[in-house]
């Protein structure tokens, strides 16, 4: 595979796609709530209350530096979400689906289903209780809507608050990871066909949301696949055939955002760029105040920390706290620059922030696009 030159793909992305964001479309608007998709990056505990799953972070040292403490976040403190979410003004942490007191006005400002171990398409490598993206949004139709609705007066306040509310993915990592580079049978996979899947997967997914009332949506860039401590295995290079899987993914999903939103009138997607920020921190870590890009801040084993072991003292200086997660230090980047940043390259095409202010159509009209229609999937791809 050959390597694509990152800020070359996004200059004729960006030069390609026309950037505009009238002034007269943007008020002060509160966010009502916020809810969130996605993997163990942004998992708050959804694991925690699952039989079956090996998959979680209940433990110290995981939330070492969380208020909290182990709550089932795979960091040691807040997530990205948590922190987006914070900076959105909303009042508290968002609960997470399975969390028995996840119910009446609790989830008033949203819900949090990520699923450690969960892709964009449904699972078939877990013999464990794994969630994929289409699953999650099952659960917020079939279980979170109907109790929002019994705490709205009608109908018309419900759409109003759903379409003033904001809806994350963060996903398609464990995709390639789980199909591809941890797979038994990586002969078999086909990047560039598994690319394709995915790309023409998520946009039913984001459609499904929007026929259920959301109008806002912020979709993170799959993070660079080749520099994690596990992809690593103890050298100082990235791997460049996963981080080009991750470059792939991101830099169509990009380019396909006018069209998955022509199909969804009235809708805003912005696209944040996690990918780019890490490969910038990766090739110079000190610039952003890391000194350790290479290897984990806690002693562990099958990717996660070892339960009761004692992490590195100086967490702000790593840039992973665990083989595959970063630390709170760089999910703060991370969301900050999701929310805040001005430069299309980071965020597209608009902030956050921007977003949270844009006024919405909540139109129920859709029309035909290419998103349309179920996908196929070949057997290395099919869920088990």
């Amino acid at each position: 595979m050959n390597i694509i030159p990152y800020f070359l793909v996004l200059f004729v992305l960006l030069i390609s796609i026309p950037f505009s964001l009238p002034l007269e479309t943007l008020r002060e608007e509160t966010v009502k709530a916020m809810f969130v998709f996605g993997d163990s990056v942004v998992d708050v505990g959804d694991n925690n209350w699952s039989a079956t799953s090996t998959d979680k972070a209940n433990f110290l040292p995981y939330g070492v530096d969380f208020l909290g403490g182990a709550t089932g976040r795979f960091t040691n403190g807040r997530n990205p979400t948590d922190i987006l979410g914070q900076l959105l003004g909303l009042p508290r942490f968002l609960p997470a689906f399975e969390d028995p007191a996840a119910n009446g006005t609790k989830i008033l400002h949203g819900v949090n289903y990520g699923n450690a171990g969960s892709g964009i398409l449904e699972p078939n490598w877990s013999t464990t209780t794994v969630f994929g993206l289409k699953s999650q949004i099952t659960q917020f139709e079939n279980t979170t809507l109907p109790e929002l609705e019994s705490l709205f007066n009608d109908t018309t306040e419900l759409t109003s608050y759903l379409s003033h509310s904001i809806f994350v993915i963060h996903s398609g990592a464990n995709d390639y990871e789980q199909r591809c580079f941890l797979s038994t049978s990586i002969q078999e996979c086909d990047v560039p066909l598994l690319t394709g899947y995915l790309l023409k997967y998520i946009p039913q997914q984001l459609k499904r949301l929007y026929e259920l009332g959301a109008r806002k949506f912020v979709v993170f860039s799959i993070m660079p696949l080749g520099c994690s401590p596990m992809s690593r295995d103890g050298a100082e290079e990235c791997v460049e055939e996963y981080n080009e899987a991750a470059l792939l993914f991101n830099t169509q999903f990009n380019a396909s955002m006018d069209n998955i939103t022509s199909g969804m009138p009235g809708s805003s997607l912005v696209f944040a760029n996690s990918y780019g920020l890490l490969i910038d921190i990766n090739d110079d870590p000190s610039s952003f105040g890391f000194k350790v890009d290479s290897t984990s801040c806690c002693t562990t084993e099958r990717m996660l920390c070892v339960n009761g072991s004692t992490p590195c003292t100086n967490r702000t200086e790593y840039v992973y706290f665990d083989s595959v997660h970063p630390t709170e230090s760089v999910y703060l980047l991370m969301a900050t620059q999701a929310y805040e940043s001005e430069l299309p390259n980071q965020v597209y095409p608009f902030n956050v922030k921007q977003l949270a202010n844009l006024t919405t159509s909540i139109s129920t009209t859709t029309t035909s696009s290419s998103v349309s229609g179920a996908v196929q999937l070949p057997a290395f791809l099919a869920s088990a």
